[in-house]
């Protein structure tokens, strides 16, 4: 049986189960639905297929099969909702890519230096 725990946010309760030892999947329907998306299939078309997985939990009605996202996959979905919330979180992302992208020395007008593979290697390097 998977370890499964639910936190609770606004309100929602999302489920969380152990994929693997410290490996952490959301239930995407209760994402979707603390979000306000609707349904679950629209949102399994956009995600990638890495970050998207198939897992049967207990349910009241019996064990049911459920779609589930790894960290990135919450995150893709966030950043799709336009609860006030999820646009608060964005923002605070972007401001932390800022942040980071001065820390490493590079300046505003140099953001799309970010984009390209060796400036990320040489950005982790430093932080």
């Amino acid at each position: 049986m998977p370890d499964i725990r639910t936190e609770s946010w606004s309100g929602h309760a999302i489920r969380f189960v152990e994929k693997n030892p410290g490996d952490w999947w959301a239930v995407l329907a209760d994402v979707a639905d603390a979000l306000g998306l609707g349904q679950v299939s629209p949102i399994k078309r956009r995600l990638p297929k890495d970050v998207i997985s198939n897992h049967t939990l207990p349910t009241a009605g019996g064990p049911q099969e459920m779609l589930i996202v790894n960290e990135y996959g919450i995150y893709e979905t966030v950043f799709e909702s336009r609860k006030p919330e999820a646009k608060a979180f964005k923002r605070w992302v972007f401001e932390l890519l800022k942040q980071l992208r001065q820390q490493t020395g590079l300046e505003g007008f140099q953001i799309f230096r970010m984009l390209d593979k060796e400036h990320q290697r040489a950005a982790m390097a430093k932080l």
